[in-house]
Protein backbone atom coordinates (compact mmCIF):
# COMPACT_ATOMS: atom_id res chain seq x y z
CA UNK A 1 0.00 0.00 0.00
CA UNK A 2 2.81 2.29 0.98
CA UNK A 3 4.61 1.67 -2.39
CA UNK A 4 1.36 2.00 -4.04
CA UNK A 5 0.77 5.65 -2.84
CA UNK A 6 3.98 6.57 -3.72
CA UNK A 7 3.13 5.40 -7.29
CA UNK A 8 0.22 7.56 -6.87
CA UNK A 9 2.15 10.42 -6.01
CA UNK A 10 4.98 10.22 -8.74
CA UNK A 11 2.21 11.67 -11.52
CA UNK A 12 2.49 8.95 -13.42
CA UNK A 13 -0.83 7.80 -14.79
CA UNK A 14 -2.24 4.22 -13.01
CA UNK A 15 -5.32 1.83 -13.50
CA UNK A 16 -5.69 -0.96 -10.94
CA UNK A 17 -6.86 -4.25 -12.68
CA UNK A 18 -8.96 -6.68 -9.80
CA UNK A 19 -8.40 -9.97 -10.98
CA UNK A 20 -10.57 -12.98 -10.21
CA UNK A 21 -9.35 -15.29 -7.31
CA UNK A 22 -6.48 -17.61 -8.19
CA UNK A 23 -6.06 -15.61 -11.46
CA UNK A 24 -2.79 -13.42 -12.99
CA UNK A 25 -2.85 -11.64 -16.38
CA UNK A 26 -1.07 -14.97 -17.96
CA UNK A 27 -3.82 -17.47 -16.36
CA UNK A 28 -6.86 -14.99 -17.12
CA UNK A 29 -5.70 -14.71 -20.99
CA UNK A 30 -4.48 -18.24 -21.44
CA UNK A 31 -8.27 -19.74 -19.98
CA UNK A 32 -11.09 -16.80 -21.44
CA UNK A 33 -8.66 -15.49 -24.07
CA UNK A 34 -8.06 -11.83 -24.91
CA UNK A 35 -11.57 -11.11 -24.51
CA UNK A 36 -11.28 -12.01 -20.96
CA UNK A 37 -9.05 -10.04 -20.02
CA UNK A 38 -9.87 -6.70 -21.95
CA UNK A 39 -13.59 -7.49 -19.90
CA UNK A 40 -11.45 -7.21 -16.66
CA UNK A 41 -9.17 -3.89 -17.94
CA UNK A 42 -12.73 -2.14 -19.35
CA UNK A 43 -13.39 -2.32 -14.87
CA UNK A 44 -9.82 -0.86 -13.87
CA UNK A 45 -9.79 1.86 -11.43
CA UNK A 46 -8.22 4.55 -11.02
CA UNK A 47 -5.00 4.09 -8.54
CA UNK A 48 -6.14 6.39 -5.86
CA UNK A 49 -9.58 5.03 -6.12
CA UNK A 50 -8.42 2.17 -5.75
CA UNK A 51 -6.32 3.00 -2.45
CA UNK A 52 -9.01 5.01 -0.98
CA UNK A 53 -11.27 2.23 -1.39
CA UNK A 54 -8.85 -0.43 0.27
CA UNK A 55 -7.81 2.09 2.89
CA UNK A 56 -11.16 2.98 3.87
CA UNK A 57 -12.20 -1.00 4.07
CA UNK A 58 -13.75 -2.41 7.21
CA UNK A 59 -14.50 0.69 8.66
CA UNK A 60 -17.49 1.93 10.02
CA UNK A 61 -18.43 5.05 7.58
CA UNK A 62 -21.86 5.30 9.21
CA UNK A 63 -20.47 6.76 12.87
CA UNK A 64 -18.73 10.32 13.10
CA UNK A 65 -15.49 8.17 14.69
CA UNK A 66 -15.29 5.95 11.60
CA UNK A 67 -15.45 8.98 9.53
CA UNK A 68 -12.57 10.66 11.48
CA UNK A 69 -10.66 7.54 11.36
CA UNK A 70 -10.56 7.40 7.20
CA UNK A 71 -10.36 11.04 6.86
CA UNK A 72 -6.94 10.15 8.90
CA UNK A 73 -5.89 7.05 7.21
CA UNK A 74 -6.59 8.96 3.67
CA UNK A 75 -5.18 11.82 3.60
CA UNK A 76 -1.72 11.69 3.97
CA UNK A 77 -1.72 9.78 0.79
CA UNK A 78 -3.80 12.19 -1.13
CA UNK A 79 -1.43 15.27 0.17
CA UNK A 80 1.31 13.40 -1.45
CA UNK A 81 -0.04 13.44 -4.86
CA UNK A 82 2.10 15.40 -7.03
CA UNK A 83 -0.48 17.68 -8.90
CA UNK A 84 -2.53 20.41 -6.79
CA UNK A 85 -5.24 19.86 -9.66
CA UNK A 86 -5.38 16.36 -8.33
CA UNK A 87 -5.50 16.73 -4.31
CA UNK A 88 -8.17 19.18 -4.75
CA UNK A 89 -10.12 16.85 -6.71
CA UNK A 90 -9.98 13.89 -4.71
CA UNK A 91 -10.68 16.23 -1.76
CA UNK A 92 -13.74 16.98 -3.24
CA UNK A 93 -14.34 13.15 -4.24
CA UNK A 94 -13.59 12.02 -0.56
CA UNK A 95 -15.91 14.11 0.98
CA UNK A 96 -19.06 12.74 -1.11
CA UNK A 97 -17.53 8.99 -0.55
CA UNK A 98 -17.51 9.78 2.92
CA UNK A 99 -20.77 12.17 3.49
CA UNK A 100 -18.59 15.04 4.95
CA UNK A 101 -18.69 18.44 4.98
CA UNK A 102 -15.93 19.46 2.50
CA UNK A 103 -15.13 22.51 3.83
CA UNK A 104 -14.57 20.73 7.21
CA UNK A 105 -12.30 18.08 5.25
CA UNK A 106 -10.00 20.89 3.65
CA UNK A 107 -9.63 22.50 6.47
CA UNK A 108 -8.22 18.95 8.09
CA UNK A 109 -5.90 19.20 5.03
CA UNK A 110 -4.31 22.66 5.39
CA UNK A 111 -3.17 24.32 8.12
CA UNK A 112 -5.02 26.27 10.64
CA UNK A 113 -6.29 29.88 9.63
CA UNK A 114 -3.71 32.09 11.89
CA UNK A 115 -1.11 30.57 9.83
CA UNK A 116 0.12 32.92 6.49
CA UNK A 117 2.10 31.12 3.92
CA UNK A 118 5.05 32.60 3.28
CA UNK A 119 5.25 34.97 -0.29
CA UNK A 120 7.87 33.25 -1.95
CA UNK A 121 7.15 30.16 -4.01
CA UNK A 122 8.20 26.76 -2.60
CA UNK A 123 10.12 23.62 -4.57
CA UNK A 124 7.96 19.99 -4.64
CA UNK A 125 9.10 17.63 -2.19
CA UNK A 126 9.88 14.78 -5.02
CA UNK A 127 11.43 11.64 -4.91
CA UNK A 128 14.80 12.20 -2.82
CA UNK A 129 17.96 13.10 -5.06
CA UNK A 130 20.46 11.63 -3.36
CA UNK A 131 21.36 8.70 -0.97
CA UNK A 132 21.43 11.60 1.67
CA UNK A 133 18.09 12.49 1.33
CA UNK A 134 16.97 9.12 1.04
CA UNK A 135 18.74 8.55 4.25
CA UNK A 136 16.90 11.81 5.44
CA UNK A 137 13.81 10.66 4.87
CA UNK A 138 14.31 7.27 6.70
CA UNK A 139 15.94 9.40 10.01
CA UNK A 140 12.14 11.68 10.03
CA UNK A 141 10.41 8.28 9.84
CA UNK A 142 12.35 6.96 12.86
CA UNK A 143 11.90 9.69 14.56
CA UNK A 144 7.96 9.69 14.12
CA UNK A 145 7.79 5.92 15.38
CA UNK A 146 10.59 6.43 18.27
CA UNK A 147 10.28 9.54 21.16
CA UNK A 148 13.37 7.63 22.57
CA UNK A 149 15.18 8.48 18.96
CA UNK A 150 14.20 12.12 19.32
CA UNK A 151 15.50 12.83 22.76
CA UNK A 152 18.96 11.14 21.59
CA UNK A 153 18.89 13.48 18.26
CA UNK A 154 18.07 16.31 20.85
CA UNK A 155 21.62 16.31 21.89
CA UNK A 156 23.24 16.50 18.07
CA UNK A 157 23.34 19.37 15.88
CA UNK A 158 20.98 18.43 13.67
CA UNK A 159 20.87 20.91 9.69
CA UNK A 160 18.99 18.49 7.37
CA UNK A 161 19.72 18.97 3.88
CA UNK A 162 16.30 18.18 2.67
CA UNK A 163 13.49 20.87 1.75
CA UNK A 164 11.19 21.25 4.42
CA UNK A 165 12.58 18.64 6.75
CA UNK A 166 14.46 20.97 9.16
CA UNK A 167 11.01 22.34 10.61
CA UNK A 168 9.61 18.58 10.28
CA UNK A 169 12.24 17.48 12.60
CA UNK A 170 11.19 20.60 15.30
CA UNK A 171 7.55 19.64 15.24
CA UNK A 172 8.13 16.27 15.90
CA UNK A 173 10.32 16.98 18.47
CA UNK A 174 8.69 19.61 20.12
CA UNK A 175 5.48 16.70 20.28
CA UNK A 176 3.37 18.83 17.67
CA UNK A 177 1.81 17.47 14.47
CA UNK A 178 3.98 18.40 11.53
CA UNK A 179 1.10 18.31 9.16
CA UNK A 180 0.13 22.43 10.13
CA UNK A 181 3.02 23.65 9.57
CA UNK A 182 3.08 27.19 7.26
CA UNK A 183 5.99 25.67 5.16
CA UNK A 184 4.35 23.78 2.59
CA UNK A 185 7.54 21.83 1.40
CA UNK A 186 7.49 20.44 4.79
CA UNK A 187 3.36 19.52 5.12
CA UNK A 188 4.12 17.66 1.41
CA UNK A 189 7.41 15.93 3.02
CA UNK A 190 5.57 14.80 5.97
CA UNK A 191 3.06 13.55 4.01
CA UNK A 192 5.58 11.46 2.36
CA UNK A 193 6.50 10.06 5.29
CA UNK A 194 3.69 8.97 6.24
CA UNK A 195 3.23 6.17 3.15
CA UNK A 196 6.59 5.48 3.07
CA UNK A 197 7.83 1.89 4.69
CA UNK A 198 9.77 2.45 7.90
CA UNK A 199 13.58 2.01 7.52
CA UNK A 200 15.32 -1.51 7.80
CA UNK A 201 18.45 -0.07 9.81
CA UNK A 202 18.24 1.11 13.36
CA UNK A 203 18.22 4.43 14.24
CA UNK A 204 22.01 4.85 15.29
CA UNK A 205 23.06 3.17 11.91
CA UNK A 206 20.88 5.53 10.10
CA UNK A 207 22.80 8.21 11.64
CA UNK A 208 26.59 7.21 11.49
CA UNK A 209 25.82 6.54 7.82
CA UNK A 210 24.47 9.88 7.03
CA UNK A 211 27.01 11.71 9.19
CA UNK A 212 29.44 9.49 6.61
CA UNK A 213 27.41 10.70 3.15
CA UNK A 214 27.64 14.04 4.89
CA UNK A 215 31.20 14.20 4.80
CA UNK A 216 31.33 12.65 1.82
CA UNK A 217 29.10 15.37 -0.02
CA UNK A 218 30.62 17.71 1.58
CA UNK A 219 34.10 16.52 0.63
CA UNK A 220 33.09 16.43 -2.95
CA UNK A 221 32.04 20.51 -3.28
CA UNK A 222 35.78 21.24 -1.92
CA UNK A 223 37.16 19.21 -4.73
CA UNK A 224 35.54 20.56 -7.54
CA UNK A 225 35.72 23.91 -5.69
CA UNK A 226 39.27 23.31 -5.68
CA UNK A 227 39.56 22.03 -9.11
CA UNK A 228 37.88 25.58 -10.01
CA UNK A 229 40.10 27.70 -8.70
CA UNK A 230 42.91 25.51 -10.23
CA UNK A 231 41.56 26.41 -13.43
CA UNK A 232 41.29 29.39 -12.93
CA UNK A 233 44.64 29.96 -11.97
CA UNK A 234 43.35 31.43 -8.30
CA UNK A 235 45.25 30.37 -4.92
CA UNK A 236 43.51 27.99 -3.29
CA UNK A 237 42.91 28.91 0.44
CA UNK A 238 44.77 26.71 3.10
CA UNK A 239 41.83 26.26 4.95
CA UNK A 240 40.29 24.82 1.96
CA UNK A 241 43.10 22.48 1.93
CA UNK A 242 42.96 21.49 5.55
CA UNK A 243 39.39 20.42 5.57
CA UNK A 244 40.06 18.22 2.62
CA UNK A 245 42.91 16.58 4.80
CA UNK A 246 40.49 16.36 7.92
CA UNK A 247 37.36 15.21 5.93
CA UNK A 248 39.34 12.72 4.47
CA UNK A 249 41.22 11.54 7.26
CA UNK A 250 37.49 11.53 9.46
CA UNK A 251 36.17 9.01 6.15
CA UNK A 252 39.12 6.76 6.18
CA UNK A 253 38.74 6.19 9.99
CA UNK A 254 34.59 6.07 10.13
Amino acid sequence: MRGLWLLAGSGITSRFVSLPPHEDPASLIMNGGERRWREEEAKALPLVDFLTEATIRGIDLTTPKGKAQAVRAILPGILSLESGVERDEEIRRIAQRLQVDEAVLRREARPPSGFRARERPHPEVGPPASLRHRLEISIIKALAEDPQFVARLAARDVDFSLPGANEVYREIAAGRDPMVLEVEEARRLWSRVQVEEGPKENPEDLLKAWDREGRRQRLRELKDNIRQKEQKGESVPLELLEEVQRLSREGSSA
